[in-house]
């Protein structure tokens, strides 16, 4: 599966969509693409399908750095929450 990142910028804010599956040197990428931009950054993660660790590590990375996660599947968001080291209560719906 390939992977896809799509600049926008929207008044003072770059939007970055996330397509497909992020991992290894794609990873390191899209560190390099966002260096030195300032936030406010949105990573839109409704097309991510998956990452590998250091994908999520990455993602993990940015969001400290200033860049808000938007989107996420109920999948990348758990992978996300566990790379924070947080604890997530799945809710199956009921």
């Amino acid at each position: 599966m390939h992977f896809k990142a799509e600049l926008k910028d929207h008044g003072d804010r770059r939007v970055v969509r996330l397509s497909g599956a992020l991992k290894g040197e794609m990873s390191s990428e899209l560190t390099k693409l966002l260096e030195g931009t300032l936030p406010p950054v949105q990573l839109d993660l409704a097309d991510l399908v998956s990452a590998d660790d250091g994908g999520f590590a990455t993602l993990a990375l940015l969001e400290t750095r200033g860049a808000d996660l938007v989107g996420g599947s109920p999948y990348v968001c758990f992978q996300l929450d566990r790379e924070r080291g947080r604890k997530t209560r799945w809710n199956s719906g009921d």
